[in-house]
């Protein structure tokens, strides 16, 4: 008995080895890894592709930050977090006129830019920014949020925001808006009014 349950099953073996030679293969697409920056031409292949959906759980990630320290996404929940991309700070410097009001809705912006640990520093004290800064300046973290322009080698303007369970509950993406729509953007979505 045995021996005919060994060879029934060498035979399905060698039928589906013989139907894997014959369908014809498509090939694999390349691997994503994380390791090398998006900077390496601008027709190079994309490393990392990704997009937030509304509704779901928002990409985890860890960024060195503007007070000099490592911020992890998920280690933010318990409150409400709008992260903000932008190519260079700038943009983000100028959220500083609206974070007191966030503040208030316990909501925490994030910003996140290209630049490098030490200018996003300096600028928090020069410019009296009172959140933080982070700095992607592989541009990984906002290709994972689908907001990463491969022809230019930038980051593109957009926002995410996260309830306090880290779930996407609005995202504006591609583009930016001036400061106050923001906030009430935001406002609408914590408060309902």
């Amino acid at each position: 008995m045995r021996r005919v349950a060994c060879l029934v099953l060498a035979l399905g073996a060698f039928a589906g080895l013989a139907r894997a030679q014959e369908e014809p293969k498509a090939p694999k697409p390349p691997l994503v890894r994380p390791s090398g920056g998006p900077r390496e031409g601008p027709h190079s292949q994309p490393k990392i592709v990704g997009q937030v959906y509304l509704g779901e759980e928002a990409p985890d990630f860890e960024l060195p930050g503007s007070l000099g320290n490592p911020v992890k996404l998920s280690l933010q929940r318990g409150m409400w977090t709008l992260l903000v991309f932008s190519d260079g700070r700038a943009p983000l410097i100028r959220l500083r006129d609206i974070a007191p009001d966030l503040r208030k809705l316990d909501v925490l912006i994030l910003g996140v830019c290209s630049e490098k640990t030490h200018a996003l520093k300096s600028a928090a004290v020069r410019d009296s920014v009172s959140f933080l800064m982070l700095s992607d300046v592989t541009g990984e973290i906002s290709m994972l949020y689908g907001l990463y322009d491969y022809e230019h080698s930038e980051i593109r303007p957009g926002f995410v925001l996260l309830d306090r369970r880290g779930i996407v509950k609005m995202a504006l993406l591609g583009q930016s808006l001036p400061e106050q729509q923001v906030a009430q953007l935001v406002r609408f979505a914590v408060t309902g009014f």
